[in-house]
């Protein structure tokens, strides 16, 4: 008791293997007229964000210890100004700073 009518499969939807689990939902919708024997074939895949690896980067990590000792800061402090007095660019930004903090004050 076969009807004369045979529906073929002609709309698929390729998808590589290492794709497969991303997969969502497929679905064919019958009603979408593109003028053809096709039908319209929708595919919903789940989007993977991938995180930056760091298992490559090394964290750097400082002692810093021993700058709560007040006179190993005093020096670190007092050779920290002398190089920033040094540097021209240091002197100009130094400048502008104190024009800002005038402007604000």
């Amino acid at each position: 008791m076969y009807s004369c009518q045979t529906v073929n499969q002609i709309d698929h939807f390729l998808l590589e293997e290492r794709h497969k689990n991303r997969t969502k939902d497929i679905r064919v919708y019958r009603k979408a007229d593109v003028g053809s024997d096709h039908f319209l074939v929708i595919l919903k895949l789940k989007e993977e964000i991938q995180s930056k690896s760091t298992k490559n980067h090394k964290i750097v990590r400082y002692n810093t210890d021993f700058y709560k000792d007040e006179d190993i800061r005093a020096k670190y402090q007092a050779r920290l100004e002398q190089k920033m007095l040094s540097n021209p660019v240091a002197l100009e930004l130094n400048q502008k700073w104190k024009n800002v903090e005038e402007a604000i004050l």
